[in-house]
């Protein structure tokens, strides 16, 4: 695929996985190669941009709600 995109100029790959251990892993090579962009993604409260975290992700439990992957919490309070 990277071979094919040299003929089209301004070309670009996405690239994703999980890198696991640092300097062995294939999408760690391929990071150190990138310019380590940032998604932006602007806020609904104050419309500014902002990088894309999950750190500050926070969702409402409920006691009286099970789901397989998510457990008692509802990502739609999220």
């Amino acid at each position: 695929a990277k071979e094919r995109l040299k003929t089209f100029r301004r070309s670009k790959i996405i690239i994703g996985g999980t890198p696991t251990i640092k300097g062995l892993s294939a999408i760690d090579a391929e990071l150190e190669l990138s310019d380590k962009r940032i998604g932006l993604v602007p806020c609904h409260g104050c419309g500014q941009s902002h990088a894309l975290s999950f750190e500050h992700l926070h969702c409402d439990e409920d006691v009286s709600y099970f789901h397989e992957v998510y457990g008692k919490r509802r990502p739609e309070t999220a």
